[in-house]
């Protein structure tokens, strides 16, 4: 049996908007979606300084304009302002609580103070989870799961159980996309065909 099911994105609770503008103007990954976001004004969701640094370089393929936007009290948040603010970019420290939009186009994002950022595309990428079936398989058949929370895979997509393989999202935080999981799915049916035809 192939899992791949993929998994769940986790949306943020309490920002209003968000649901109308995911997948449009609110974007999980510019290699998959920033071409149709080019030239817009975009903003960098982010709560650890790292990547709130990559604010500054990582995007100037798909937009001239971006900022990070994090939550307050984050870590290193002074170092990384100057760091960006050299750079031409911007932090910005707030927690989002409403996305202005027409019909999911993104205008704006307003903060818990009130503060508007005029911002054309957000690069949120969300925590995800497992679908309810490998949660189960989990809890009741001890299907292993990595540290990131993705199913743990060998060679070919094999898992711990016997006759079990998994391919795809489930199976990677970063490197999803669905190249990636058709190259996993095709050499898991490969080591399911194999495993099978001795």
């Amino acid at each position: 049996m192939l899992l791949a099911t993929g998994v769940i994105d986790v949306h943020p609770v309490g920002v209003e908007g968000f649901a109308e503008c995911w997948g449009r103007t609110v974007i999980h990954c510019p290699f998959c979606v920033g071409w149709e976001n080019a030239d817009r004004t975009w903003g960098l969701v982010a709560d650890d300084p790292d990547h709130a640094a990559t604010a500054a370089r990582a995007f100037d393929a798909w937009s001239a304009d971006v900022i990070a936007i994090t939550p307050p009290g984050m870590a290193r948040a002074a170092e990384t302002r100057g760091a960006l603010r050299a750079a031409g970019s911007d932090l910005v420290e707030g927690e989002i609580t409403r996305l202005h939009h027409r019909d999911g186009d993104l205008h704006a994002v307003e903060l818990a103070d009130g503060t508007l950022i005029g911002r054309r595309t957000l690069l949120w990428s969300l925590p995800q989870q497992q679908v309810p079936l490998v949660t189960r398989l989990t809890s009741t058949l001890g299907l292993a799961l990595d540290e990131n929370g993705s199913v743990a895979v060998g060679p070919g997509g094999r898992t711990g159980l016997p006759g079990l393989y998994a391919a795809g999202d489930l199976t990677t935080r970063w490197d999803q996309g669905a190249m990636s999981a058709a190259g996993a799915g095709a050499a898991a049916a490969d080591a399911i065909h194999f495993a099978h035809s001795r």
